[in-house]
């Protein structure tokens, strides 16, 4: 066997373990602080079907959403086929340290979709950076809405004002010389105007708002009942607490980070029990999600054509 070809391997297998320990690990973990009690019941109430459906949806709308920011850098549209692999690798390599081996598996198939290897790591920084910031809003406005409609709208106008004020910052407009030549670095925009940006926060705003109902779901089935209030402000932590886990560069996948910012967020909600099973289970359904959507992606890699581009 080639040296190329047991690295890659041997990278494949440390990804999966480390996917199958995590998973392992969530569900010991509920073993014994539900020893003495029946979770058959929590787990019998959720909406799976709609769970699946939502999946499905977060994943294309992913796909979709990575086309539109590539297409900022490129003068054709990635297949279907390519984003799709594309995601499939991101959420994969999530799960390594350091947080950008998705972009540089991103990278290394620059030629066979025929697309700048440049290209697409600022158009990932991009997508990063869009993400983060509308997953930080929703979640802040959503999380708001716990203290009444009067604090949830005030946190929705500033959300507003800074969402308005971050693409001024990306399109370039109003920027001193210094900050308009280190964001040239990070990630030069090949014709960004407010129009593209809004589509791209539209598509990533839904997104978040598939992981909020399907957090929203898995809390009325294992902790419920709630307030609508009280309901989106679970989604909203939910959403906080992954941005949380994401800036955590050191852990993969933002794991224990994720979660104990999200126990930590829940906390003026409901009981400290109720707080960590709705974390375990959100572990269980991204981990599995992002086993799921990377074989899918691997699928689709190895199935699409060589420099499948769109006009």
């Amino acid at each position: 066997m080639s040296t190329p070809v047991f690295k890659k391997r041997l990278a494949i297998a440390f990804v999966s373990a480390i996917v199958f320990v995590g998973l392992v690990y969530a569900a010991l973990t509920l073993a014994g602080l539900y020893a003495e009690q029946n979770i058959s019941d929590d787990i019998a109430r959720l909406n799976l079907p709609l769970i699946l459906a939502l999946s499905i949806a977060l994943f294309l709308t992913s796909a979709v959403a990575w086309r539109k920011c590539l297409l900022l850098f490129e003068d054709q549209h990635l297949s279907l086929r390519g984003a799709l692999s594309h995601i499939g690798f991101m959420l994969v390599a999530k799960y390594t340290p350091g947080k950008v081996w998705g972009i540089v598996a991103r990278a290394a198939t620059a030629d066979r979709y025929s697309i700048r290897a440049d290209s697409i790591v600022r158009a990932s920084l991009l997508e990063v950076l869009i993400s983060s910031v509308c997953a930080t809003l929703l979640g802040a406005v959503l999380y708001a809405s716990q203290y009444g409609y009067q604090v949830a709208t005030l946190t929705a106008v500033l959300a507003l004002v800074t969402l308005a004020i971050v693409n001024r910052v990306i399109t370039g407009v109003n920027m001193s010389p210094l900050f308009k030549k280190y964001l040239a670095r990070l990630a030069t925009i090949r014709q960004a105007g407010n129009r593209d940006l809004l589509l791209m926060e539209f598509l990533f705003t839904f997104q978040w708002l598939f992981i909020g109902v399907v957090v929203a779901l898995i809390a009325i089935a294992t902790a419920g009942p709630f307030t609508a209030g009280e309901v989106a402000a679970v989604a909203g932590a939910a959403m906080l607490s992954v941005v949380a886990g994401f800036i955590a560069v050191f852990a993969p996948g933002g794991i224990g980070v994720r979660e104990g910012s999200l126990v930590l967020l829940l906390a003026p909600v409901m009981p400290l029990a109720s707080a960590i099973e709705i974390a375990l289970f959100l572990r269980l359904w991204t981990s599995a999600y992002d086993l799921l959507c990377a074989g899918i992606g691997y699928l689709a890699y190895i199935r699409a054509p060589i420099g499948q581009l769109e006009p």
